[in-house]
């Protein structure tokens, strides 16, 4: 695992196509998303004061925003969230680089682990992913889905029970960041 400025720093890139300090700036004053994944990936500072710090202003903004994503959830580079707001993420899950979640997404598990989300997935608004499904790399979960099976990678699937309706290989994520800078 990186630093967690790297972390940052892919982040920022997903959001504004670029890093520099006036984009940080711009995108963590004016947009929730951002911020939260500022705080969520300092959480894991190798300053205590700056982790103690995360940890508070992260519980914060869980609360305020009514975003569970447990700080020690294995997040990949370039998390995206457009419309920060009721996503609920299950403690065993697993979400892979340069994703994005719409709003009041659910990584829900019972008794299993949770979903496993590989590489440039979409996750539409309001889609649910229930129990141990795994999520093909450049797939894409359309609004409203409900996933009980596992989805290939690069296919779209949308409905409740989740069908597949085509093949997408990740068109909907934008501003990738390379893992390998």
């Amino acid at each position: 695992m990186g630093s967690c400025v790297s972390y940052v720093k892919s982040d920022l890139f997903r959001y504004a196509g670029r890093v520099s300090a006036g984009a940080f700036l711009h995108y963590y004053l004016r947009h929730l998303g951002f911020r939260y994944s500022v705080w969520l990936r300092l959480t894991h500072a190798s300053n205590p004061l700056v982790a103690v710090l995360a940890k508070a202003r992260h519980r914060a903004l869980s609360h305020k925003l009514g975003i569970q994503i447990p700080s020690a959830l294995p997040i990949g580079y370039g998390l995206l969230i457009p419309h920060p707001m009721c996503i609920v993420v299950n403690s065993s899950a697993r979400i892979g680089d340069n994703c994005t979640l719409g709003h009041c997404v659910t990584f829900g598990s019972a008794s299993k682990a949770a979903a496993r989300v590989g590489d440039g997935v979409f996750i539409g608004p309001h889609a649910v992913l229930v129990e141990e499904v795994t999520i093909g790399s450049g797939a894409t979960i359309g609004a409203g889905s409900v996933v009980v099976k596992d989805v290939d990678a690069g296919d779209t699937v949308a409905g409740n029970p989740a069908r597949r309706i085509g093949s997408s290989e990740g068109a909907l994520i934008k501003n990738r960041w390379s893992v390998a800078r």
